[in-house]
């Protein structure tokens, strides 16, 4: 069958022939800073004393860290027999920065984290295992297998510009992280850690904490990420509460999260991991229409669907695999979505796409089409890799992860795309897809996705399902807020009750209403955050829907003289 266009990289075996040779060498850089691989002889020990450990009866303490790249943070879990895997925390290092994405070291979350241990009467040392997030050394050698497989051009990806959020820079630096968790943790010598494949991550915990770990069904599991350390796709099939990988497409181009960040960035002029939510919610004002959109059909063609639910990126139409987000449109791209953003332009979205005006300027609606456009693909595309995972499974369970499980409008057009009658004429099932995405499906659930895949991989079974996603940070004392609402006069404060008892529950409850049915905007801080980037009722702001300016201050000066404080 002829195809247009070009597909993979230009020298395959270059790229091969340099992996090959740089592997070893960042494999024993690592090593020698206490920094291991899976696979290697220190984790095997490590995997084996755990098992021994457990079979005693004593639980077994293990830390995730995400050392840095972006969403960088610190998870504790608890791992026995008797319950399986508990998870204590997930910090989020941007929770106690302020800073979205943060990509430091996260001394602040585990700062945190050491207060959990003295909770639980422990102590740093009492920790079996401390589990990364990403295989570093892995993807040193895999990046400059992609620098070589269309060089000299491809070159340019080396430079640390080249992606913005996780780069190379990062990869080395995280390399001194067995040094920088001792001293976080008071510990006087290098803490080693052991390396995860990073869609394992994903994959583990997304089905570990699932409402599906305890079926005796095959379970479909995917990672559709922007990439990891080896590749952006990732397929699995769970049975037995065991996960066994089925395909792995080792292109980091080859990416529906790439393809979605890239666009979103360079049409809607935010940077990535920023531009991604704001991109898909512009789509509710274009044209959702396959038929009907000006720029669909040619978009499509940036994308050949293969064979077996496999795609590739149309490398003659984009240029991202040259240079990563410098010029990263081919001519025949720009010639359907325009001339791309500039990095040096981001963070400018009123002049390049403004979506709160009800009343749409020419140029606007053109761009929200656009927009529309981009999202009909990402769904072709992701409806193309599940019909083939559900025609070789013939599974109704599927676990979604990766951060492109974010695209939330994606995921209902998903389940209606898989519904009875798709089941009974293919499948020949009379059933409909079941689709569970965690919380945190991207970076944030990585550290805890590490430890879930040490303890899982050592024949620990995952038994707990996840019932709630306040696991960030400890829970501040009252004492502590009425300290930090008094640092200032702007801010006027009441003691509405407590929430442990019902009544004075109930009264919260009331003024909350009262408060947003007036169009006034409400603030929720309680107990400990949320982890991920899904508001659930912790750290949550809220507003009337109906009122299409929720950010416009109320007048609301009658609410609070009548409230009675409780007795």
């Amino acid at each position: 069958m002829k195809t247009y266009g070009r597909y993979g990289p230009a020298y395959r075996r270059l790229g091969q022939l340099v992996y090959w040779l740089n592997r070893p060498i960042y494999d024993g850089l690592y090593a020698l800073n206490k920094f291991y691989r899976p696979e290697s002889r220190f984790a095997r020990r490590s995997g084996e004393a755990m098992q021994a450990k457990l079979a005693t009866g004593a639980p077994v303490y293990l830390l995730g860290l995400g050392p840095g790249g972006h969403n960088s943070g610190a998870a504790l879990v608890r791992v026995s027999n008797q319950a399986g895997i508990e998870i204590l925390c997930n910090n989020e290092e941007e929770r106690f920065t302020g800073v979205k994405h943060c990509a430091d070291f996260p001394e602040s979350s585990l700062a945190d984290l050491r207060h959990r241990l003295d909770d639980y009467g422990l102590k740093p040392s009492d920790l079996h295992a401390c589990l990364s997030t990403w295989r570093y050394m892995e993807f040193m050698a895999f990046g400059l297998r992609l620098a070589a497989e269309h060089a000299p051009r491809s070159l340019a990806l080396l430079r640390s510009s080249a992606a913005s959020q996780f780069n190379y820079l990062h990869a080395l630096g995280a390399m001194n992280a067995p040094a920088k968790l001792a001293r976080s943790l008071g510990l006087p010598k290098p803490f080693p850690i052991i390396a995860t494949r990073h869609h394992d991550t994903h994959a583990y915990f997304s089905y570990g904490c699932s409402p599906f770990n305890d079926t005796d069904e095959p379970v479909m599991v995917t990672v559709l990420d922007g990439y990891g350390d080896d590749g952006s796709v990732s397929l699995y099939v769970a049975k037995d509460r065991q996960l066994a990988p089925v395909y792995q497409n080792g292109s980091m181009f080859d990416s529906l999260g790439v393809l979605y960040s890239v666009i979103s960035s360079t049409q809607g002029g935010w940077t990535t991991l920023s531009s991604e939510g704001r991109y898909m919610g512009a789509t509710a004002w274009g044209n959702n229409n396959r038929l009907t959109n000006p720029y669909y059909k040619r978009l499509r063609q940036l994308v050949y669907f293969g064979e077996n639910g496999e795609f590739h990126l149309n490398r003659a139409m984009a240029s991202w695999h040259l240079g990563g987000e410098h010029a990263p449109y081919g001519k025949a791209l720009e010639n359907v979505l325009g001339r791309a953003v500039a990095p040096k332009d981001m963070w400018n979205p009123d002049a390049i796409l403004r979506v709160d005006d009800t009343a749409h300027s020419e140029v606007t609606e053109e761009r929200l089409d656009k927009a529309a456009a981009t999202q009909l693909l990402f769904e072709d595309v992701l409806f193309h890799v599940i019909d083939h995972m559900i025609r070789t499974t013939k599974s109704d369970k599927l676990v979604m992860t990766g951060g492109t499980a974010l695209n939330c409008i994606a995921n209902l057009n998903l389940l209606d795309q898989f519904d009875e009658a798709y089941y009974r004429r293919y499948v020949g099932r009379n059933t409909r897809l079941q689709l569970w995405v965690p919380p945190t499906p991207g970076d944030a659930g990585a550290p805890l996705g590490a430890a879930y895949a040490f303890a899982m991989r050592n024949g620990v079974r995952p038994q707990v399902k996840l019932r709630h996603a306040f696991y960030c940070g400890s829970a501040a004392a009252s004492a502590a807020i009425k300290a930090a609402c008094g640092t200032t006069s702007e801010i006027r404060f009441r003691m509405l009750g407590n929430i442990d008892d019902a009544s004075h529950r109930d009264r919260v409850a009331d003024f909350t209403a009262s408060v947003i049915a007036q169009n006034g905007v409400m603030g929720l801080y309680q107990g400990a955050a949320e982890t991920g980037p899904r508001a659930l009722g912790h750290r949550s702001i809220l507003a009337n829907p109906c009122n299409p300016q929720p950010r416009r201050p109320p007048k609301l000066p009658h609410l609070w003289p009548p409230l009675t404080p409780p007795p």
